[in-house]
Parts: C-alpha cells; sequence; structure tokens
C-alpha cells in the first residue's frame, strides 16, 4: 500500500512538472506566433533578424522557429528543424491579382517548423501566421497546453529533417547560391509584395 502511494506521489509530481513545462511552451509559442510575420531578403544578417523578432518587429518562419528553437533549448525540450517544400501559389487565400502572378512564378520554397518530442510523443510545432492574420484565410496554430498545429502552407512533398540549425542554414545557402538573377529579381518583388499585403490585411 505505501508503494502504491509513492507512485501515485511521483505521478502528480510528473503531472505538475510536465503541466509547467506545456505552460511554458505555450507561453513562448504565443509570443513567438504573435511576432508579425514578415520575410527579410537575403541581405540581412541572421543577428539582426533574431533581434528584430525578439523585438515583434517581424519574422519569418525561419527566424520565428529559431527563436522557438533556443526556448526548447533552455526548457530541455527535445526537438528537431524540418524544412517543408511548397509553393506559394498553393496557399488558398486571396492575394491581389499582381502578386496572384508573382505567386505562380515562384519556385520551390521551403518552409521552416519544428517537431518537438515529449514522453515520446512527437509534436509539430508551427507559429508562422500571426494571430492578426485571422480573416485572411490563412492557419492561425493556437496552443492549448498540447499542441495541435496544422502546417501553415500545403507541402509538396514530405520533411526534410534537420538535426543541427547549421544544417538547415548550409540546405538555405545552396539554393540560394544556385538562385539566377532573374530568380532573385523576382523573389524579392514577390516578397515586397507579401509583405505589404500582410500589413494591410492585419486586424
Amino acid at each position: 500500500m505505501l508503494e502504491y502511494y509513492r507512485t501515485l506521489k511521483k505521478e502528480k509530481i510528473m503531472e505538475q512538472i510536465n503541466s509547467e513545462v506545456w505552460q511554458a511552451i505555450n507561453q513562448a509559442f504565443c509570443f513567438v506566433r504573435d511576432i508579425p510575420f514578415t520575410v527579410y531578403f537575403q541581405g540581412e544578417s541572421g543577428q539582426m533578424k533574431l533581434i528584430d523578432a525578439v523585438l515583434k518587429k517581424g519574422a519569418s518562419c525561419s527566424t520565428k522557429h529559431e527563436v522557438m528553437g533556443k526556448v526548447l533549448q533552455m526548457l530541455d525540450i527535445d526537438f528537431q528543424f524540418a524544412s517543408y517544400p511548397f509553393l506559394w501559389q498553393d496557399l488558398k487565400v486571396e492575394f491581389s491579382q499582381p502578386l496572384r502572378q508573382l505567386a505562380k512564378k515562384m519556385p520551390l520554397t521551403y518552409h521552416l517548423v519544428l517537431f518537438i518530442k515529449i514522453n515520446e510523443k512527437r509534436f509539430l510545432l508551427d507559429a508562422t501566421w500571426d494571430s492578426a492574420l485571422a480573416n485572411t484565410g490563412l492557419p492561425i496554430n493556437y496552443f492549448d497546453y498540447a499542441p495541435n498545429c496544422k502546417l501553415a502552407i500545403p507541402p509538396c512533398d514530405e520533411p526534410i529533417i534537420h538535426h543541427e540549425l547549421k544544417d538547415r542554414h548550409e540546405f538555405i545557402r545552396a539554393k540560394w547560391l544556385s538562385t539566377s538573377n532573374e530568380k532573385a529579381n523576382l523573389q524579392a518583388s514577390f516578397y515586397s509584395g507579401l509583405n505589404s499585403w500582410l500589413k494591410a490585411s492585419r486586424v
């Protein structure tokens, strides 16, 4: 009987620990999610992107999930970065006609997310779209002490798992270095238009 109560007490303690961990993840997730989604161009330094994200000036999916990864490291949560290939034209939103035409020309892009592992279960974390974009039809994720996230984009294929953040950086850098000037100019025009559309769409 004594052993039974010891086991029960241990389970209650573990439930409390898990609850506190979930609460910490939830608070971090909501903070990161509501950083206004903004795409920076390749010239911006990684450090400046992180500073802007923490100050809630704006951040892309890559920077948002890098910030989330740092929080998970501090919480000693097991996680992995993953890149999902997608096409901007596949997003089911009402882009302006000029932006829609640019989206149709955009090459394959790689969306960064996180997978966390708790109690041997794997959960998707996707904090991409800020809640101020709720009227756009973009999938806004909420976190109720148990992640139930949807991907921010419709993927074209299975994710590429990155065991370390530097693997993601090297992967994206290789893609960028192989981009022609014509494609780079297209991307700059599209992302500038996307940032303006998102800013005008926020409530």
